[in-house]
């Protein structure tokens, strides 16, 4: 049980990316989810397939096979990092409870450049990645110096930032408004799964402390029978195996007490983790946005 417990909640730190279908790669770094919703990994720089210098937009064509291979038609974990007409997301993709981060993928294969600054929560990670990435002139870094220079320099970089056509149509840009929106969520909720651990742990730890009182029940009348046997004896060699007897069956009634009291303790304070995680778990989140800001509350 209490591996199950560990299990549970590596599980449940994923539990705050949501799961999405991507069903199609419009560009190296914008998809387009089963919803309908268009999103932009965030804080990288990919090539684009229409970007106008031949040398890179061959690489972004390769690029544009992989991301297809590996991501069209999957379902991957997706982190919104911003709620705008855009979303900036991190994708992840579950492996026997591990969140594998897919834009580090991008960056180590040399498909990605980091554009994030040193607040970004994933700065040491892609930073180090890229660096690898660079030492074996993987992707981006096996182009040439001028064309490379280029791309470092924003000369090829910077320009690729209006919003195609076909993407302008999908966003309904013109249908936006500076109207606030307010949606409440319980992004918590998986943490029930602690609760369900906790509960049945304490489970466990009664059900085992039932076992030892009805060991102290049986061993109880078993300790008065030979007290009143010592009693009526005075043969000096059946006392001392009597005395001896009532030891032993003291020992054991002793013994029992105290695992069934410890397993009493466990399992109280299983059933208090698992009062506070469900009322934890159904806390609600408050989002509010509009076109200038997003703000959470939290109700309690």
């Amino acid at each position: 049980m209490k591996y199950l417990l560990l299990f549970i909640i590596t599980i449940s730190s994923l539990t705050f990316a949501q799961e999405f279908k991507i069903t199609k790669v419009i560009d190296n770094n914008i998809f387009q989810l089963k919803n309908g919703q268009l999103v932009q990994l965030a804080e990288v720089y990919v090539p684009s397939i229409k970007d106008p210098n031949d040398t890179v937009r061959a690489l972004a064509i390769s690029i544009n096979k992989w991301a297809n291979s590996i991501l069209t038609g999957h379902d991957y974990l997706i982190k919104f990092i911003t709620n705008d007409s855009l979303p900036k997301i991190r994708i992840f993709r579950s492996h026997l409870g591990v969140g594998e981060d897919i834009i580090e993928k991008y960056i180590l294969f040399g498909f990605a450049i980091f554009t994030g600054d040193t607040n970004s929560t994933k700065y040491i990670d892609y930073m180090e990645d890229q660096n690898t990435a660079q030492k074996n002139k993987k992707g981006i870094w096996s182009l040439d110096p001028e064309n490379l220079s280029k791309l470092r320099n924003g000369i090829v970089f910077t320009p690729i930032t209006i919003i195609p056509n076909e993407l302008e149509s999908k966003l309904n840009l013109k249908g936006l408004s500076p109207e606030s929106h307010i949606k409440t969520e319980r992004p918590y909720l998986p943490l029930l799964a602690v609760s369900v651990a906790s509960f049945a742990l304490a489970w466990d730890y009664f059900a085992t402390a039932s076992d030892y009182q009805n060991i102290i029940d049986k061993t109880n009348p078993q300790l008065s029978d030979l007290k009143s046997r010592l009693s009526h004896t005075h043969d000096d060699v059946t006392r001392t195996a009597i005395n001896q007897s009532i030891k032993e069956a003291q020992d054991v009634i002793n013994e029992a007490q105290k695992t069934h009291t410890r397993k009493i303790i466990l399992g109280v304070s299983c059933i208090a983790a698992g009062i506070v995680t469900t009322i934890f778990a159904f806390k609600e989140v408050q989002v509010k946005t509009d076109l200038q800001s997003l703000t959470l509350s939290y109700r309690f």
